[in-house]
């Protein structure tokens, strides 16, 4: 019991601190670990959280494109400038290790609305306001992340097992 308890703790944490750096999918992890939860306890309320958990993880994901992406098409922003920032991240990882993720991210957004805009200026606003929107999206992910995280140690601390 002891083990299962850790394994799942390990696989929410990891998942929980994917929904913060972004850099590997958050969701399967919590999923995977609340599945074995309510795999090894049974009962309506470990498949009752396990339902809700999967219901909320979805609705991040939707949250997580549908909210930021709004806000950059309000502004202008193209989907070309996000797939040129994901390339930027690709890239700058492989050159500068974990923290060219970001970097080359932001460079790469940065540089197509350069190109894009042809001032200075006006990519710098453009910028930030993708940040902003990435930002968001982060944020969504890992509140209801954090959610599931919590709410599933107070379910743990409150029902008994088999």
């Amino acid at each position: 019991m002891t083990i299962m308890y850790i394994s799942v703790a390990l696989l929410l944490a990891f998942g929980l601190t994917g929904a913060l750096v972004q850099i590997w999918p958050s969701t399967p992890f919590i999923l995977t670990g609340i599945l074995i939860w309510a795999l090894y306890l049974g009962g309506y309320t470990a498949w009752t959280f396990f339902t809700l958990s999967t219901i909320l993880l979805l609705l991040a994901q939707i949250l997580k494109i549908l909210i930021p992406g709004k806000q950059l098409k309000k502004a202008g922003i193209p989907t070309s400038t996000l797939l040129l920032g994901g390339a930027g991240a690709i890239l700058g990882f492989f050159i500068i290790p974990i923290i060219g993720l970001p970097a080359g991210f932001i460079l790469g957004i940065g540089l197509a609305e350069y190109q894009r805009l042809k001032n200075p200026q006006e990519a710098k606003k453009s910028l930030l306001k993708t940040l902003k929107a990435t930002g968001i999206s982060v944020l969504i992910e890992f509140s209801i992340s954090f959610l599931i995280v919590t709410s599933w140690a107070v379910t743990s601390l409150l029902i008994s097992t088999p």
